[in-house]
């Protein structure tokens, strides 16, 4: 999310921005894990520190990819803030910034979860993400119990905004 678009949504946007990565941010980082060398994700694709793929692929510090990994949960962030209702607790946000930074935000906004959200059913919301457990492996959509992991981790955390 670019400075402008944060001054844009005002004070108490930016502080609900604040709170969604502080909550966000652990559980990506506990599931994308962090390399500093280039490796090939389960689907074949280049990836580099926690998750990045969009970048040189080089190897880089600890400094750049905490650096690559604030800047990312931003740009995860700000379109799941704009896709789902804004008195969604901020557990909830969350939860969809971490499921964003995995599927990319265009497919979390565009999944049942966030319509379900969006028509203020939270818990089928956070239970509409443990769907997404699946990734093409080898060409072949295949159940990961690493995204099964993720998606009940991401589903706790959901939920903890309905408590």
């Amino acid at each position: 999310m670019s400075a402008l678009r944060t001054t844009a949504i005002g004070a108490s946007g930016a502080a609900g921005l604040a709170a969604v990565i502080a909550l966000a941010g652990p559980m990506v980082s506990k599931w994308e894990g962090r390399r500093l060398d280039p490796y090939p994700d389960i689907g074949g694709v280049i990836t580099v520190c926690d998750g990045e793929t969009a970048v040189r692929m080089r190897r880089y510090t600890p400094s750049e990819c905490d650096a690559m990994l604030a800047a990312s949960l931003r740009k995860h962030a700000g379109p799941i803030l704009e896709c789902l209702p804004p008195t969604a607790p901020v557990e909830i946000k969350a939860a969809f910034t971490s499921f964003a930074y995995n599927v990319g935000p265009v497919a979390a906004c565009n999944s049942t979860a966030a319509r379900k959200a969006r028509a203020y059913d939270f818990r089928g919301a956070c239970n509409g993400l443990l769907a997404w457990n699946k990734a093409r492996v080898n060409g072949e959509l295949r159940f990961v119990q690493g995204l099964a992991n993720r998606r009940a981790d991401e589903r706790a955390l959901c939920l903890k905004g309905l408590a």
